[in-house]
């Protein structure tokens, strides 16, 4: 071996550690490259999701109101009451009885405060590995001003915390109930305007985000960023909080003499326009606590069932129908009312005139069955003004028999008793009805169904398409889409959209429809419907 060996050695040794350092060096700028511009995305949320902490504030809800700006729906400003178990434990870990003391301090004084349960509270002070026990919640301001001053007397600042939160508010109880609906514990709309135009009122929430040390605990006087929500935006109706209420009384004195079987319903609306100032349910339920039921004798039988899983049911069961809005969901036979949507059809095809004549003898024999009038006696020779004011049954199937089967069908589909409205409310239901070929076929009862028909039977629409219908007849023959909200409104008052008049077709002539009103007065005027007689109107 010479003697340059060990230096050669010595200089191959340095090579090798500076080449395995610069490849250390390589390796950790690599890396810190890599974190720091490809995967900084996941390590700056992992760093904020462990050292920050965001709390809620939830948005205002819009405000719903009738259409002379009267409040029917509004949210106010609450508060949820928390405690920080840990951070009440802080501190006092080698300090057993002062602890205790404490424990029973505050789980005292917040149960005074909020009309608690001691007990419960207690029990929730001593779950040392949680931040967050839930103690008040939605409390109105005077609680909450209650609970900062018991804060702020104990210097309880980390221990109990005031969330801000909303709550919803229906200044008039039940009234309007099927129409406006009601929201859930989260605030969002689950039944009628409520619901529908959720994301119309329910605005973006905005968040607290504090500064938490290596122990999950709020740093005081350290970093915080508020984000404040955006509210949402409000709601004009064109439901009239008079009318309504006026409805919903004479409602409930109706149900009161009548005991109707599922109670009675009734719609207001302008046939001018669509625009409906009152739809109402009776019975109805109270917005604020939409979770009782509200019929007496159907909560009790309820109660008295004993199996769990069937009173469950039969409670959901309850609640749905009590909700639902009869006026669009449920379907009836209109009977005599349609009878004007008949004699309007056969005017506009010239099949009859004011002076055209039928034979009633008082009832009709068909496939079996015995069609009464009522009258049963019999009108005799009755004029085609006379079958209406006098609502004669015979008289109408005759009547249904010149329009003819195709026809009768074609003018149901254009007065829009075959579709729905289209009223901006959810749950419509569109109506049952046979196939065309059922009113041509006698073979599968054509002419039966052509005849019931005539007088409002053998099918089902919603008292909603009815009203659309009859209005057509009475404002020049044009069918309209009905509507329920006629501004959103933003924060500031301005006009964010406008729902105005929407024909969508005309399905009688002016001179057809000014008849149609004078023979609809003289119904009330002189025919059976004189009990709708009212001093200082004309009513049809």
């Amino acid at each position: 071996m010479t003697a340059g060996t060990p230096v050669k050695m010595k200089n191959r040794l340095h090579k090798k550690v500076s080449a395995v350092a610069v490849l250390l060096v390589l390796v950790i700028v690599a890396n810190l490259f890599r974190i720091s511009i490809f995967q900084y995305g996941f390590y700056d949320d992992y760093a904020n999701s462990h050292q920050l902490r965001p709390e809620t504030i939830k948005a205002q809800r819009g405000t719903i109101y009738d259409r002379n700006m009267e409040v029917l729906a509004q949210s106010a400003t609450v508060w949820d009451i928390s405690i920080s178990p840990k951070d009440i434990a802080s501190g006092y870990q080698e300090k057993p009885e002062e602890l205790a003391a404490k424990r029973e301090k505050i789980a005292k004084g917040l149960a005074e405060i909020l009309d608690g349960d001691y007990e419960d509270i207690l029990k929730r002070t001593e779950k040392t590995s949680s931040q967050y026990e839930l103690v008040g919640k939605k409390v109105e301001k005077e609680t909450a001003d209650a609970v900062r001053s018991f804060i702020k007397e104990n210097k309880y600042t980390n221990e109990i915390n005031l969330t801000e939160n909303v709550k919803r508010y229906y200044p008039n109880n039940e009234l309007a109930s099927s129409v406006i609906g009601f929201t859930g514990s989260d605030l969002q709309g689950l039944y009628g305007i409520e619901s529908k135009y959720d994301s119309v009122l329910k605005g973006t929430d905005g968040y607290v985000v504090a500064l938490k040390n290596a122990l999950s605990e709020n740093m005081p006087q350290s970093y915080e960023q508020r984000y404040d929500p955006v509210d949402g935006n409000s709601l004009r109706l064109t439901i009239d909080e008079n009318i309504q209420s006026f409805v919903e009384k004479t409602l409930k004195d109706v149900v009161a003499q009548h005991n109707p079987v599922g109670g009675a319903c009734a719609i207001v609306m302008d046939c001018n326009t669509g625009a409906v100032l009152a739809m109402a349910d009776y019975p109805n339920y109270d917005l604020n606590n939409p979770f009782t039921i509200y019929d007496e004798a159907l909560a009790q039988s309820i109660l008295e069932i004993t199996d769990e899983t069937e009173q469950k049911e039969a409670r959901s069961t309850a609640l749905s129908s009590q909700w639902t809005n009869k006026n669009i969901s449920y379907t009836y036979h209109p009977g005599s009312t349609f009878k004007t949507v008949v004699a309007a059809a056969a005017l506009e095809e010239d099949k009859v005139s004011l002076a055209s004549s039928f034979y009633c003898p008082g009832y009709v024999k068909m496939s079996g069955y015995t069609m009464r009038c009522n009258q049963r006696s019999g009108h005799g020779q009755i004029s085609f003004t006379d079958a209406l004011v006098h609502s004669c049954n015979p008289a109408f199937m005759d009547i249904g028999a010149l329009i003819g089967g195709d026809t009768f069908y074609d003018y149901l589909k254009s007065f829009g008793v075959m579709e729905k409205t289209g009223v901006d409310l959810p749950g419509e239901a569109s109506g049952l009805f046979y196939e065309r070929k059922y009113l041509n076929d006698p073979a599968n009862y054509g002419t039966s169904y052509l005849i019931t028909s005539s007088f409002g039977q053998s099918f089902r629409i919603t008292p909603m398409q009815l009203v659309r219908a009859v209005a057509a007849i009475v404002n020049g023959g044009y069918v309209l889409e009905p509507y329920i909200v006629s501004e959103v409104v933003d924060a500031d008052g301005n006009t964010v959209e406008k729902n105005e008049k929407t024909v969508l077709r005309q399905v009688i002539s002016q001179q057809t429809s000014e008849t149609m009103r004078t023979l609809m007065e003289q119904v009330v005027t002189e025919g059976t419907a004189s009990a709708a007689k009212t001093p200082g109107y004309r009513v049809g």
